[in-house]
């Protein structure tokens, strides 16, 4: 059965009259869970003048937050926050409340909606915007949250087309959220939690230690996650060649898209995870050894460190080299950079080890 998205279409009347708020303002109370904080990071490794390469950056970030990314220092970590709303409505997983929207969809609004309700007397919410439009987000995001959300409330998430990866996750880590995508809610609290603070890594830990004790470290150097043509389009052009080498050099090379998540698992128990920068890398997470490091491999038109904040948060080591442009929109990394950012990253992991 399906029905029409009244929901919607009242929310977009009343934002034309009443303006538009948001999740905070809307809030009837809000709880500090974990204080803002600064906390000093290490930079990132790399060759200087690869720099000079980098044309554009990814479309949800900047020049400026990746240089403060990459450069480390003193930077200061966002307070973790939840927010209690009153009698808030979900459609198609977004919520509602008057002339408030959160949207959690990737897609805009529809007309024509399933006709599948469900009500609770109140809950917290698991799902992210950014987590449902990647899955590396996903991992670093919704999957701590659902540890934050279990002391507060019945976890729920609007995740409608949960991929075989993504359900075998939440086994191994016995996260169990409710699902959810029509329907009111007396009360939802709706958490702030994007910083990578303390709070945050306690959790990343938690999650971490649940697969260690599972899983035993591999007895190879590192690991190479290939992306290939999954997820948005990043063609590393000679990404065969570069898992050569890395074979060669005692990495062992995953294809997630034709692995379980128990062989994932398994071959990134590793001290050392190298790909290209994507949601892909999302796998090495709770796997990788500690004190280990990731190495992404960028595009010059996509540059974006985000695992640096996990790496930072985790106290992690973390490089990156930067391609070349080809003429066919895709990019080639060159091996000698690659092994000198390899070597550097090694050495830093071993002082850190000893």
């Amino acid at each position: 059965m399906e029905r029409i998205n009244s929901t919607s279409l009242n929310y977009h009347l009343k934002r034309l009259f009443l303006g538009r708020k948001n999740y905070k303002s809307a809030a009837t109370s809000s709880t500090v869970l974990y204080p803002k904080s600064i906390a000093v990071t290490r930079p990132a490794i790399f060759i200087n003048s690869d720099l000079s390469k980098v044309n554009q950056v990814q479309q949800e970030t900047s020049f400026d937050h990746e240089h403060l990314r990459i450069n480390g220092g003193e930077q200061e970590f966002a307070a973790t926050t939840a927010y209690a709303l009153e009698n808030v409505v979900a459609a198609d997983g977004n919520i509602y409340k008057s002339n408030m929207k959160y949207g959690l969809r990737t897609y805009p609004d529809k007309i024509i909606i399933d006709n599948e309700f469900k009500d609770y007397s109140s809950a917290c919410l698991m799902s992210s915007y950014m987590g449902n439009k990647y899955f590396g987000h996903w991992m670093r995001d919704d999957l701590p949250k659902y540890l934050a959300a279990v002391d507060i409330d019945t976890p729920i998430t609007c995740v409608k087309n949960q991929t075989a990866h993504q359900a075998s996750y939440q086994d191994i880590l016995g996260i169990k959220p409710e699902k959810y995508l029509n329907g009111a809610i007396k009360k939802l609290t709706i958490l702030e939690d994007y910083s990578q603070n303390e709070y945050k890594k306690q959790r990343y830990q938690m999650l971490r230690d649940k697969v260690s004790r599972k899983y035993k470290k591999s007895d190879k150097k590192g690991v190479m996650i290939l992306r290939g043509d999954s997820g948005s389009l990043r063609n590393l052009e000679n990404e065969q060649q570069v898992a050569e080498f890395l074979s060669y050099n005692g990495f062992d090379i995953v294809d997630i898209t034709s692995c379980t998540v128990d062989e994932i698992i398994s071959k990134c128990r590793v001290d050392i995870v190298v790909g290209v920068e994507g949601s892909h890398l999302g796998n090495c997470i709770y796997p990788i050894n500690e004190g280990g490091g990731i190495l992404t491999l960028q595009s010059p038109s996509r540059f974006n460190n985000v695992y640096k904040d996990y790496a930072d948060c985790m106290d992690m080591n973390y490089g990156f080299v930067v391609g070349n442009e080809s003429e066919n929109s895709g990019f080639t990394v060159n091996l000698g950079d690659l092994e000198d950012v390899l070597n550097d990253l090694e050495n830093s992991i071993c002082r850190r080890h000893v």
